[in-house]
């Protein structure tokens, strides 16, 4: 009996080694992109732009829809609330997002095609920390944000929207890069 209890924990044991491999082994370790991490790992502009970003939060920004506006945000939603339609862009957590542009202390992050949003490590008057959701101005928790040339308002706590990157982009660049040995005089 007690034979074939350790063979069947053995069994377990594989079995669990094997779906932890799987499982694992198929997500990507991620890390909250800062302006230290930036500065620490010593990131080129070219290099910040071969980065896998993610999000870290959601975004769900909406506006207000006239009654002479035809047309919406592409892939977004249409909602009616109190007689007067919304349009809704929902970006969700973990989503995958590649940087457009970059600048010593903002980045512009796409999530799709032909549009972008803006991520900024300012803290008051300084630079420093988490790369956050930037908005043209916020009032009451609820920022400003244009995008696909249409204003949108954030929902409340949006602006603690911040991002992650893939540590596995992050080592295929730190491979790449080249350190030269140097060279001594011959003798």
């Amino acid at each position: 009996m007690i034979s074939l209890f350790t063979h069947n924990k053995k069994h377990f044991f594989i079995v669990f080694i094997i779906f932890s491999t799987i499982f694992f082994g198929c997500s990507t370790t991620k890390v909250l992109f800062t302006q230290e991490f930036r500065n620490q790992h010593n990131l080129s502009d070219s290099e910040l732009l071969n980065l896998q970003y993610y999000l870290k939060g959601k975004i769900l920004l909406n506006r207000k829809i006239n009654s002479n506006e035809k047309e919406i945000t592409s892939k977004h939603s249409l909602k009616k609330v109190n007689d007067t339609f919304i349009e809704e862009i929902e970006i969700k957590e973990g989503t995958p997002g590649v940087a457009i542009l970059v600048f010593p202390y903002y980045l512009s992050i796409s999530f799709e095609e032909g549009s972008s949003f803006y991520f900024s490590c300012k803290s008051g008057d300084k630079y420093e920390g988490d790369y956050k959701l930037a908005a043209k101005n916020w009032k009451d928790d609820i920022g400003e944000i244009e995008y696909e040339n249409k204003l949108f308002y954030t929902s409340p706590g949006d602006n603690n929207a911040s991002l992650l990157i893939g540590l596995e982009s992050l080592n295929n660049i730190i491979k790449k890069r080249k350190v030269l040995e140097g060279r001594k005089l011959k003798n």
